[in-house]
């Protein structure tokens, strides 16, 4: 039995890439927002803002409270989640075909529309900082992180994802959306959905 698949890569008007590919053996679909600005990215005072970030876009929308988003993605059946590496950060969403509209608008929701609320925002940093302390107290992990600022030294590649306690601790909302706003631009944004 061969299976067809259909891989097809368009631009938008806007820029932003957009990858589809059809897989007719399944019947879930999933949805991903690639955006190119990982912990590589940041500057001095900024290190962790990119996984932050990350975070922030679950705590709710013009539309949607954090709460509601987790009961939506819930109800679907879903999956509504995020990644951040060196190198980038991603959101995505699966859900089963019949869903594919509400599970695209969920996640588009997040993506452009999270408030970032300065009273969620204080919450999640202490959040992100027993994340940080988790990876400390953690040998193997905390080993990765010695390991990989060993190699990279003083360059962006050599800081954890997490960030450092001190620029967590001193996260500012205009700080959070200016960092959004410089690297979040559609050049930088590839869609996916399989």
């Amino acid at each position: 039995m061969k299976l067809e698949k259909m891989v097809r890569k368009d631009v938008l008007d806007n820029g932003v890439r957009l990858v589809t590919e059809q897989v007719t053996s399944v019947r879930s679909v999933s949805i991903g927002i690639w955006v190119d600005v990982g912990s590589r990215d940041e500057r001095q005072g900024e290190e962790g803002l990119s996984h932050f970030i990350e975070h922030m876009v679950f705590k709710g929308t013009r539309r949607r409270s954090a709460e509601t988003i987790s009961r939506e993605i819930d109800a679907l059946g879903g999956e509504l989640n995020a990644f951040t590496s060196r190198e980038g950060t991603t959101f995505y969403s699966t859900v089963l075909d019949e869903y594919v509209k509400e599970g695209i608008d969920l996640l588009a929701d997040i993506f452009h529309h999270s408030r970032f609320d300065a009273r969620e925002l204080t919450k999640e940093k202490r959040v992100v900082l027993e994340e940080i302390r988790m990876v400390e107290d953690d040998p193997e992990e905390h080993l990765h992180d010695l390991h990989t600022e060993n190699v990279f030294g003083e360059h962006p590649l050599g800081r954890p994802i997490l960030g450092k306690v001190e620029t967590i601790q001193g996260l500012q909302r205009k700080k959070v959306l200016s960092y959004r706003s410089r690297y979040y631009r559609p050049s930088q944004i590839v869609i996916a959905v399989a």
